[in-house]
């Protein structure tokens, strides 16, 4: 589909959520610069929200299993490619130079073995069952050397940047409005004025309601 970039949110927010505050310059469809980097904190807050809370995007990861580790962590820190592994850590999530593992898993969907069939998941009454002891850890009880697994996980949006305008924002249409009114919760519960309090909590009951439904 098409998807609209963090600077067309910001006219959106202009002449909408932000059309009685001089951040969103009376309305007339411009965020005022100086105010945009804090907004775009608040898109990403936003996305990360949305992203936890719905199944919206869907990544791989492999990991290589080493007989004597049992949790598996989807974190960079366990990343081959990352620079900053830590000496003592093993890097079991192979990952590429070019597409470092970047930390954006948000749960363990799906595991699959070397030959493509689907593992069941946190079934109490297999002793030799896979398990997911937290959101993002694949418990292997009896790892095989070298052997490797695909992990299908619920991924986070990438990251937008400070500064950069021109990103897209990956989010279905009928989540637009919830993402808007959370950048305008967080707008106005950090002004910190008994009428911006309110404002915030409508925001975040609207949120909330969008969302439910």
């Amino acid at each position: 589909g098409f998807l609209m970039l963090v600077s067309e949110y910001f006219t959106k927010l202009s002449y909408g959520q932000f059309r009685n505050v001089s951040a969103g310059l009376e309305g007339i469809g411009q965020i005022k610069d100086e105010t945009k980097n804090t907004i775009v904190g608040y898109m990403q807050d936003a996305l990360i929200q949305l992203y936890t809370r719905f199944n919206l995007l869907e990544k791989v990861a492999i990991v290589q299993q080493h007989s004597h580790i049992t949790n598996y962590h989807l974190d960079k820190r366990y990343a081959k490619f990352n620079p900053d592994r830590p000496p003592e850590n093993y890097g079991y999530i192979i990952d590429l130079p070019a597409e470092p593992f970047n930390n954006d898993a948000v749960k363990i969907l799906r595991v699959h073995d070397m030959q493509g069939c689907e593992r069941v998941l946190n079934d109490t009454d297999d002793c030799y069952g896979y398990g997911t002891p937290f959101s993002t850890t694949l418990f292997i009880p009896n790892p095989v050397n070298n052997e490797y697994v695909s992990i299908v996980y619920q991924a986070l949006h990438p990251k937008l940047e400070f500064g950069v305008y021109n990103t897209p924002i990956n989010i279905p249409n009928s989540l637009d409005n919830a993402f808007l009114t959370y950048v305008a919760y967080s707008f106005y519960r950090d002004m910190n004025t008994d009428t911006t309090s309110v404002k915030s909590q409508e925001h975040l009951a609207a949120y909330e309601m969008i969302c439910a439904k």
